[in-house]
């Protein structure tokens, strides 16, 4: 079974169940309406990395839209601290986080590009071919 599994799709599962360690950690000290939406979270995430595993086309777009969304976020918060470095002088101390900011944009521009690619797209399309 896992030797048909492309090793980028486990791990794009693995990053959106990681995703989820601070959400259950938020949920767990709230109550009401945000531990609802919380743990409503929690339970997409946990979705979407099994849909993933399964090879549903339709998570295979939720996680194109969800890398997307990372991306963007990301990149702006990037853009902003790395303005405000480079007006007041790069330091020491801000490399590092430009450096970690430019590993998850590069990262989520892999798997986005990743889950674009013909065999992977192939490989959804063969599994929802079998289910039929």
């Amino acid at each position: 079974m896992l030797k048909d599994m492309l090793f980028g799709i486990w791990t794009l599962a693995l990053w959106s169940i990681a995703q989820i360690v601070p959400v259950i950690m938020l949920a767990a000290d709230t109550s009401g309406t945000k531990s609802l939406l919380l743990w409503a979270m929690v339970a997409a995430e946990l979705a979407l990395a099994a849909g993933l595993v399964m090879g549903g086309g339709l998570f295979r777009y939720l996680a194109l839209a969800q890398l997307l969304a990372h991306a963007l976020i990301v990149s702006t918060a990037g853009w902003a601290f790395t303005f405000v470095a480079f007006a007041w002088g790069l330091h020491g101390n801000e490399v590092s986080i430009l450096a970690a900011v430019a590993a998850y944009v590069l990262f989520t521009g892999w798997a986005f590009l990743y889950l674009c690619h013909p065999g992977v797209r192939d490989h959804f399309s063969k599994v929802l071919n079998a289910r039929q």
